[in-house]
């Protein structure tokens, strides 16, 4: 995340290093920080910032200035922790600590289930066909088309004068392809509509993205090359041509099997989520008044028109 021009990892790893247990075996290398009793060693955070995004961890690798930028920020909330336990302020700001630690716990916990899911689950190929026997629908790609236009735009505010010379020009386009012009020519040359790609060409869009258009079943009917009418669209003119089409079709298994080993993972990281909860509980002989504590939860105060001022960035 980028605020102020600076690289700044929100992480409480970070926020509260000085106050979490320092790995093992660090104890024979120069430290590389040291804050008070803090001694951080480069085992030790070269450890902790594997954990860092891989896009980040990317930039830092590639760019000097955002390692420099990376290091200082990383530094100076070492120091605004440390000064914050010394100088009181956490005690002044009781849940501080315990909403940075909360940081800590997510990571962690995350890390750990999705390593305890993949070392316990592994979708078979009965599993899979079985997913697409009862969701015949899954492994089925939609329809789609590829399509062009061509066409001029009036304003809702246009004057008598500027419509006119909007009919013109969209006279001309019609003259040119009933000439026999090149389609993409033409509309490279005279459209007034945007477009993904040279000759008005709109791209690859599913059936159902162009049903939704006042005009869509005229379009999806086009065979390969064939042309619209003109459609007045209540904003101007347009022609589309179809360039390629592409029915629906079942996607082979190989290709299916990501998409259904990525949902059945889902479910089954839930269903151990749970398990898994229940067997540390009892390890640990541990419960909950759940009860209790929604209503803590929802004992927090809101302050009013809180909408309108919080921004992303104000988050810690």
């Amino acid at each position: 995340m980028r605020t102020g021009g600076q690289l700044v990892l929100g992480a409480a790893a970070l926020i509260f290093a000085w106050q979490m247990p320092r790995l093992s075996g660090g104890a024979d290398q120069a430290p590389v920080v040291e804050v008070g009793d803090l001694r951080v060693v480069a085992s030790e955070l070269t450890a902790e910032f594997a954990y860092l995004p891989p896009p980040l961890l990317q930039r830092l690798k590639a760019d000097d200035n955002s390692a420099r930028i990376f290091a200082v920020d990383w530094y100076s909330r070492v120091l605004f922790a440390k000064a914050a336990q010394d100088d009181g302020f956490l005690a002044q700001n009781p849940g501080l600590g315990a909403a940075a630690a909360a940081r800590e716990r997510d990571m962690i916990a995350a890390h750990y289930i999705h390593k305890t899911a993949t070392e316990q689950f592994h979708v078979t190929d009965e599993e899979v066909d079985q997913y697409r026997r009862m969701n015949a629908d899954f492994c089925r790609a939609p329809a789609r088309y590829r399509i062009a236009r061509v066409g001029v735009v009036i304003g809702r505010n246009a004057s008598p004068g500027e419509i006119d010379l909007a009919n013109q020009r969209f006279a001309e386009i019609e003259k040119r392809l009933a000439a026999g012009d090149d389609f993409a020519q033409v509309a490279d040359e005279r459209s007034d509509y945007t477009a993904k790609a040279k000759g008005g060409d709109m791209g690859w869009l599913e059936v159902t993205r162009i049903l939704e258009s006042p005009h869509g079943e005229v379009i999806a009917k086009l065979s390969v090359g064939e042309r619209t009418p003109a459609i007045d669209t209540g904003q101007g003119k347009v022609v589309y041509k179809m360039i390629e089409r592409e029915e629906a079709r079942d996607i082979p298994s190989a290709e299916c099997r990501g998409k259904v080993e990525q949902v059945l993972n889902e479910k089954y990281r839930k269903e151990i989520f749970l398990r898994r909860v229940d067997e540390l509980a009892a390890r640990f002989k541990s419960s909950m008044n759940i009860d209790a504590f929604i209503k803590a939860v929802r004992a927090v105060p809101l302050a009013e028109g809180w909408e309108r001022t919080w921004r992303p960035e104000d988050a810690l």
